[in-house]
């Protein structure tokens, strides 16, 4: 019974309060933690979806829970219409919230205002574990579908863009799932968000030239469900730091980005090809 009632809190398929509901309305339901934790999981930092659905007076319920390891961030601080609400379990948390910076531990409660910047950083020892819950007042639902899901996947990598610049290797590896894979040209591949960091942190440290890009061309961008493929091909000149001449290059990325419980996206496999990879 435990695992059957998950799996309808987590498709969507409760039955609705009324008989001529059009839509799955979430009703009264209890859920312990032994019931959350039950689950199939992984290792290290993850998420948990517990329910996504409409209610009464909502558009949408949506509710979360992270664990997220010792140094981790949740994500580059964003902004999001909807308000969401934090309840920290385990650990210790810096909360970033509109430019301020607050420390909580457990028991401690963090709302996030609708459009103001926000996430979160685990500053303690261990993993630290936070229940997430987010709503859609009603209306908002349609808000969101208006913005397409390539104007948002666009928005993502600008986004990513701007924290690799920024913060360097953490920002880079930040639109990371936990579980992702990288996939570098005639090297090993690197196996989850905190290899991709130290391995972007290598990379830059070790590079003996620099890639002022020249231009960079959308391929395919495609969207299925909770999916994204995306190709794109980036052009431009590798500058030896020692001096001498530059090579022109033209690397060639595909790319595959899933969309996380708080409706932005972060990436599962990124690999790429390079007319001057050695």
């Amino acid at each position: 019974m435990i695992t059957r009632r998950l799996a309808w809190l987590g498709a969507g398929l409760l039955l609705a309060t009324s008989a001529g509901a059009q839509e799955p309305v979430l009703g009264s339901v209890a859920i312990t933690w032994d019931e959350i934790v039950a689950l199939p999981t992984g290792s290290g930092g993850r998420a948990r979806q517990v329910m996504r659905l409409p209610t009464a007076t909502l558009d949408e319920l949506e509710m979360h829970v992270t664990w997220l390891p010792a140094g981790q961030t949740s994500h580059p601080p964003h902004t999001h219409p909807n308000e969401e609400v934090i309840v920290v379990r385990e650990g210790t948390l810096e909360a970033f919230q509109n430019g301020k910076l607050t420390r909580v531990g457990p028991g401690s409660i963090l709302f996030m205002a609708s459009n103001q910047p926000h996430n979160v950083v685990n500053v303690g020892e261990g993993t630290a574990v936070y229940h997430v819950i987010n709503w859609l007042s009603p209306g908002m639902l349609k808000t969101r579908a208006a913005t397409s899901p390539q104007d948002a996947v666009k928005a993502f990598y600008r986004d990513w863009s701007q924290a690799t610049a920024t913060r360097g290797a953490e920002g880079y590896a930040s639109f990371f799932a936990e579980d992702a894979l990288l996939l570098p040209p005639n090297a090993a591949p690197v196996s989850g968000r905190a290899a991709i960091r130290d391995w972007q942190e290598r990379s830059q440290k070790d590079a003996t030239y620099r890639t002022p890009p020249s231009g960079v061309s959308e391929d395919e961008l495609q969207v299925s469900g909770g999916f994204v493929i995306y190709r794109s091909t980036l052009k431009g000149e590798r500058v030896p730091k020692a001096g001498g001449e530059p090579e022109p290059f033209e690397d060639k990325y595909f790319d595959v980005l899933r969309r996380k419980a708080d409706g932005g996206y972060e990436f599962t496999r990124r690999m790429w090809s390079s007319n001057l990879a050695r």
